[in-house]
């Protein structure tokens, strides 16, 4: 009997190759927002030693000038990290897109292989079936042969 083949490997490979990308593309998002979640962190700290600074610094005694430039400053600080933490939550939202699609691929890659898999089964069977039937075949010729011999032999 000839060797098992799956009519549709070639589409399964191409659904196995689109769940890698989207796979990869989840990966690559995640680093992203792990990168932006470390930006921000680190603004923050930031943010927190120089407002360190300026108490020790208002303790001192500072002009007004410098007190305006200060907070201006500050205020900067602070919009930069909601703006990259806005950008993170594109990120995140990125993410959720790409996972959703992962989803997708890993459904349609499975289904091919649950067909393949039960096309494989019912091969399997089938070729089993015929193996038995040619040892069946087998087995009565030999019973033939040694009937025939048997008979051959009392007369």
């Amino acid at each position: 009997m000839k060797r098992f083949v799956f009519t549709l490997q070639a589409i399964l490979d191409l659904r196995l190759r689109e769940e890698n990308d989207a796979k990869q593309e989840l990966a690559d998002k995640e680093m992203e927002l792990h990168r932006y979640q470390q930006a921000v962190e680190s603004m923050q700290q930031g943010l927190q030693h120089f407002q360190e600074e300026e108490r020790i610094g208002r303790a001192q005694g500072r002009s007004v000038i410098e007190l305006r430039t200060s907070v201006s400053w500050r205020n900067k600080l602070k919009l930069d990290i909601l703006q990259k933490a806005r950008e993170m939550q594109d990120v995140m939202v990125d993410i959720d897109r790409a996972r959703r699609k992962l989803i997708e691929c890993t459904k349609k890659r499975r289904g091919l292989e649950i067909l393949r898999e039960n096309a494989f089964a019912a091969w399997k069977k089938e070729r089993d079936r015929r193996d038995q039937l040619f040892m069946d075949e087998l087995a009565q010729n030999a019973h033939i042969r040694k009937q025939r011999q048997q008979d051959h032999d009392e007369m």
